[in-house]
């Protein structure tokens, strides 16, 4: 049995000052997390084994509508799974082209990074764009390649062969806490956008006043570490991007979802709803 060790500094930046956040129970496992101080970064303490990324490649993860409690998974796709969703996504897919496309003069290159099944990416691909998608979950990159017809690759974004300075645009939605190399994943990104590219990028503000009404967002063991406002432009800042715009986000959704980040029971009366997600934001920056 390998014993981790806990780290002593921040591992966003370096400072010595951390206290205790708050820990996730998974499969009889108990996974800590620590807060810093200094740059308000919270991550996991100590740094977990690889293999905690299996879940990407465990059915339950799409299809249940909690993967935290065994006794509500079953095979059968749930209401609120992420297949549940996909018309959902793909209207949020043309607001997110429309909101981003006006940084671009002509279609380009552009990467997903944790692309799912491609829905997203698909839109760029409509309008002209030359794309790319990667993620982990091979379940989801052969439906995205069978039904979108769209260059995806089933791996880690860490581990993706690429050209340095080879991409126009890069985005991420929803995939902010997840880089098991942390430092390695962010610098690769920056990286990998020619001089003035654009990256663009979610994240929820895990210092927000609302989570102490919706305790459960990014509350997954799975879920590394969580950037308050300050520690993800610090972030950007010491990679070399300057921000271009830091606005929350609308999301829509169904009631049942929202019942669910209450910890509510998601059965009973559920439709579509449209709601400003006030500690999710969405960054676009460009590189300097």
């Amino acid at each position: 049995m390998i014993i981790k060790t806990k780290k002593d500094q921040c591992l966003l930046c370096n400072s010595t000052s951390l206290k205790p956040s708050h820990q996730i129970k998974y499969l009889d496992k108990i996974y800590f997390y620590d807060f810093c101080l200094d740059c308000q970064f919270t991550f996991q303490n100590p740094w977990p084994s690889i293999e905690i990324e299996q879940i990407y490649n465990d059915p339950k993860y799409w299809n249940s509508t909690d993967v935290y409690n065994d006794d509500k998974y079953s095979e059968k796709k749930h209401a609120n799974s992420y297949s549940a969703y996909q018309n959902d996504r793909t209207k949020e897919a043309k607001k997110r082209y429309n909101v981003l496309q006006k940084y671009f003069s002509s279609p380009g290159s552009v990467l997903e990074i944790g692309c799912a099944n491609g829905i997203f990416l698909n839109e760029w691909k409509k309008n002209g764009w030359d794309c790319l998608g990667v993620d982990p979950a091979k379940e989801m990159i052969d439906y995205g390649i069978k039904n979108y017809q769209l260059n995806l690759k089933s791996c880690k974004w860490e581990s993706l062969e690429l050209k340095k300075e080879s991409l126009d645009f890069i985005y991420m939605w929803g995939t902010d806490g997840n880089f098991y190399e942390f430092k390695k994943g962010f610098q690769k990104i920056h990286d990998s956008l020619r001089k003035n590219g654009i990256y663009a990028l979610t994240y929820q503000d895990f210092k927000h006043p609302i989570r102490k009404i919706f305790k459960q967002i990014k509350l997954q063991h799975h879920v590394l570490y969580n950037f308050s406002k300050k520690s993800i432009c610090y972030l950007m800042k010491h990679l070399g991007f300057v921000i271009l715009d830091h606005s929350l986000t609308w999301q829509n959704t169904k009631f049942s979802h929202v019942k669910k980040i209450l910890g509510l029971n998601t059965q009973g009366l559920d439709f579509n709803i449209t709601l400003p997600a006030l500690s999710y934001n969405m960054m676009v920056l460009r590189k300097i």
